[in-house]
């Protein structure tokens, strides 16, 4: 008989990207939100816009208001009765954009602290665990982080101190060792049956000037140079390739967070060209315990998947691609679905900052303990906020425009404003995904590249979720459409230069006509 799964329920945050000086009344330009505007000081009514809980599509970070608004949602909805996990998979802290406002040294320190405060104050801490990772905009400056041990990895153990506990003193001892070595760590979420890794992806990140490119990839895992070398993007692969082996070992299957995924939006690798070769062969070699991966950074909610090669390739390129599906890959890509050999996946995740719609992942693991261990992701719901009618509602219902407040230790409110995050985009009610496998993606991905009407329906879906359903329009264009576009555009072009021609034979008969009273 079989046994029942345990799920084991999670949200991911990613780029909360706090704003302590953010001002409500203000415009991103030329501020970033941090001067308030005389013109916006309005009555009540449908032309007054404070933006109080953040501005959307714009470069101005998240205010406190957000983030304690979006964990009310939490509270108020049960969902924070209900987890068992968060993933924090970095970038707690404001860009530093504002030149009359820069980012202080000491600034990514306080932010990492008042959201671990947020985090301790709305949920049970005692019973939920807290996975952390480290984002590019927690260091200062932004982007750089040296070797360690350093200042900068003792100061973020100590703030995240709190969640770094392990299921024993052994494991503790090795949480505290690999954080404060490389940001990085790992620990046991389900006794026997589950682990999470958290990655510090800015010792492969190509934007980190303190950090070398790591060794040339070779095919083998136990690679010699790859053991000798002591260059921290090394050690790092080197620690999760030893990891994801005692892992596979004790019949165990893994998590994976971190907040730089390995590649961005558009497809081109994120790390260093042989980090990045390192990581897919890893990510390629042990896909048999890789359950998925979690990613932020790029504010969009994008599924990546890891393609096996049909050939040999050259030696120090990695046998395994890391293919995101964006816009460009399902109109260029989409009918050679069928044909990928899909071997893992990740997902890069909604930001809370309102790049575009704020937004988060919910998601549940089933978990089978029973000797086999084929536990699986259950399902993925992406969270959104309509920004705009969350501010709109606001101001509605406050006569008097926002107080000003002075930037201090932020805590989460109880009696926050209340507003309603939207369930959508889930793997299963809009996609039919009975569960998130590479099989399962392999078959998603092959309905997207069919040519029926159900095709497009889904491709629309998809990339409403990427976008987080902003107002931010993405056009899906099929063939049909294209070839009449580009049939209307060869026929302009075509009569544009019949037209000039045309003008210039009257211009030369004009000037036939002229020359002889010229002369």
């Amino acid at each position: 008989m079989a046994v029942e799964p345990t799920l084991l329920r999670f949200i991911q945050l990613t780029d909360i990207h706090l704003d302590p000086y953010y001002v409500p009344n203000s415009a991103p330009s030329p501020s970033y939100c941090h001067q308030e505007l005389s013109s916006r000081k309005s009555k009540p009514g449908p032309s007054r816009n404070s933006a109080y809980f953040g501005y959307p599509n714009s470069p101005c970070d998240s205010p406190v208001q957000l983030m304690n608004s979006t964990l009310q949602f939490m509270v108020d909805s049960g969902m924070a009765d209900s987890l068992d996990v968060i993933f924090m998979t970095g970038d707690y802290t404001r860009h530093d954009r504002d030149n009359n406002l820069p980012v202080k040294k000491g600034e990514p320190t306080e932010q990492n602290e008042n959201v671990v405060s947020f985090l301790t104050s709305a949920f049970n801490t005692s019973r939920v665990q807290v996975v952390p990772a480290i984002g590019n905009w927690d260091v200062w400056p932004h982007n750089s982080l040296k070797a360690g041990p350093n200042d900068v990895l003792d100061g973020l153990y100590e703030i995240w101190k709190p969640f770094l506990k392990g299921s024993s003193k052994a494991e503790k001892k090795d949480i505290a060792a690999s954080f404060k070595r490389g940001g990085y760590h790992h620990r046991e979420l389900v006794p026997g049956a589950l682990d999470v890794i958290a990655t510090n992806s800015l010792y492969w990140y190509s934007d980190n000037p303190e950090i070398p490119d790591c060794v040339p990839l070779s095919r083998s895992l136990s690679d010699y140079a790859l053991k000798k070398s002591k260059e921290p993007g090394d050690v790092e692969l080197q620690w999760l390739v030893t990891k994801l082996t005692h892992i596979r070992e004790a019949g165990k299957k893994v998590m994976i967070v971190g907040h730089i995924a390995p590649t961005d939006a558009s497809g081109e690798p994120s790390y260093r060209k042989n980090c990045y070769e390192w990581y897919s062969q890893i990510s390629g070699e042990f896909s048999d315990v890789i359950l998925g991966q979690l990613f932020g950074h790029i504010n969009q909610d994008i599924l990546t998947v890891l393609v096996k090669s049909a050939w040999q390739r050259p030696k120090a390129e990695s046998q395994y691609r890391f293919m995101p599906i964006t816009s460009s890959v399902l109109f260029q890509e989409r009918y050679a679905f069928p044909q990928w050999n899909i071997v893992g996946f990740y997902h890069t995740s909604p930001s809370i900052v309102p790049v575009f719609n704020p937004g988060f992942r919910a998601g549940s693991l089933a978990i089978t303990n029973d000797g086999t261990n084929q536990s699986f992701i259950q399902h993925y719901a992406q969270y959104h906020l309509d920004l705009e009618a969350a501010n709109r509602q606001w101001d509605r219902e406050h006569a008097d425009p926002p107080p000003r407040k002075k930037p201090g230790k932020a805590r989460f409110q109880n009696d926050s404003e209340p507003f309603q995050y939207q369930v959508d985009c889930h793997s299963l009610e809009d996609f039919g995904m009975q569960r998130m496998d590479p099989q399962s993606v392999g078959r998603l991905l092959a309905r997207m590249g069919s040519s029926s009407t159900k095709s497009s329906t889904l491709i629309r879906q998809y990339k409403a979720c990427m976008t987080i359903h902003s107002n931010q329009v993405d056009l899906i264009i099929d063939e049909t459409t294209l070839f009449w576009i580009m049939a209307g555009v060869a026929l302009s072009f075509v009569m544009g230069v019949v037209g000039f021609h045309l003008q210039m034979r009257r211009q030369r008969v004009s000037s036939g006509e002229r020359d002889p009273l010229l002369s």
